[in-house]
């Protein structure tokens, strides 16, 4: 019932929301600390950085490294 109520609200599931907050979380970490990728992993809530890397270039469009590259 919950997840339903969830979409009817938002849009989205709930896991859907929760990793694009992961997701925002570990962009402000790439780009504000000097933390490595793993370590970004692991602080967002990812099981690992091969799945961390994955899942953020899917929504950046690249990957983790690039990404704070870029930003600097």
């Amino acid at each position: 019932r919950f997840a339903h109520l969830f979409a009817q609200e938002t849009g989205s599931t709930p896991m859907r929301a929760l990793r694009e907050a992961r997701l925002r979380h570990a962009a402000c970490l790439l780009t504000s600390t000097e933390l490595t990728v793993a370590q970004v992993a692991a602080a967002s809530g990812f099981a690992g950085p091969f799945h961390f890397s994955h899942a953020f270039r899917g929504r950046y469009g690249t990957p983790p490294k690039a990404y704070r590259s870029a930003a600097e």
